[in-house]
């Protein structure tokens, strides 16, 4: 074996490891940059708030919203992403996987289908929020 071969064997093996370690709790106030550009805020646990920026909408900020949740709080496929308050037309928008105790309202419950940010306790699941993320064949691959 020579010395290139151990070294490449070795970044692997430093890779794999990085990769399979599983996603810790984010700390308040750590900041993640989403891969479509937005910027989130940890604001504890399981609270975050994603920063609007470029004239990001209501699909921008739920597909950072769901990448958040999987790469950071490990909240993937049916786990429920919940709007913790409901936003205006500029500042964050902050979110929570913990439901209200009225439940929330859903996707499509009492007829709308509008994704929202205005409504507190507005829900999806991280998938569906997901695949807000990639609108057109020639959208950048934000899926995750």
């Amino acid at each position: 074996m020579t010395l290139s071969h151990l070294s490449s064997r070795a970044v692997r093996f430093a890779l794999a490891c990085l990769v399979a370690v599983p996603p810790l709790a984010a700390a308040a106030g750590d900041l993640y940059r989403a891969q479509n550009g937005l910027d989130i805020t940890a604001t504890g646990a399981g609270a975050f708030a994603v920063e609007r920026s470029g004239g990001a909408g209501p699909r921008e900020t739920w597909c950072a919203a769901s990448d958040y949740a999987a790469r950071r709080l490990g909240a993937r496929g049916a786990a429920r992403l919940y709007l913790a308050e409901g936003a205006g037309a500029r500042g964050p928008v902050h979110f929570t996987l913990t439901a209200p105790a009225d439940g929330g309202t859903r996707l499509g419950q009492g007829g709308n289908y509008s994704v929202r940010l205005d409504l507190a306790g507005f829900h999806m699941s991280q998938i569906h929020a997901e695949a807000l993320c990639r609108l057109r064949e020639d959208d950048p691959p934000w899926i995750l």
